[in-house]
């Protein structure tokens, strides 16, 4: 079947629903995209340019700086996505993102605290500032803070050992649950 569309030949071929192709000008299409441009060489153009535009923006994306991370720590006591947000941008913070949910601990509810843990629980491989959160998570008397505090420390070679150490000091509970997991 042939026809124009904007004064350009169109001849359809078979059911478009099912992959089938046409012409346009006298070039074959399929799927909406031109046979010539589907070609092994073709493929392998479209998979560089693919590749450049990803290393593009892993080369220009910057780490949160102390503006974006106090509104991260602020938003963790948020609705569900944008708490989500925080902790990945809180993730990639690296030592800032530490030391500042470190300072802020205190202030934060419990919501935000027990949403902190997983962000601390990345840092705390790098930075002492998220082992000290997570020391204060673990003395919290709230036991949904202090249990999964608890088992990141347990869970971190060398830093959860020394977070766990410093809780022995605790004539508590905690101290003696950080007896058990050393």
């Amino acid at each position: 079947m042939a026809s124009q569309f904007g004064g350009v030949p169109v001849r359809l071929g078979g059911d478009l629903r099912a992959g089938a192709g046409c012409m346009v000008d006298g070039h074959p299409y399929r799927n909406g995209l031109r046979m010539e441009d589907t070609t092994e060489k073709g493929l392998a153009a479209l998979l560089i340019v693919m590749a450049a535009s990803w290393l593009a923006g892993v080369a220009t994306a910057s780490p949160p700086n102390r503006t974006s991370i106090g509104e991260a720590i602020g938003n963790l006591g948020s609705d569900h996505d944008r708490a989500v947000a925080a902790a990945h941008a809180l993730r990639a913070g690296g030592a800032d993102a530490a030391e500042a949910i470190r300072e802020a601990w205190p202030s934060l509810s419990p919501l935000a605290q027990r949403r902190a843990i997983a962000p601390l629980r990345s840092l705390a491989e790098s930075h002492a500032a998220a082992v000290e959160a997570l020391v204060a998570a673990a003395r919290s008397g709230d036991e949904g803070i202090q249990e999964p505090a608890l088992e990141v420390l347990a869970a971190l070679p060398g830093r959860g050992r020394d977070g766990l150490v410093a809780l022995l000091e605790d004539r508590s509970s905690t101290g003696d649950r950080a007896a058990q997991l050393l």
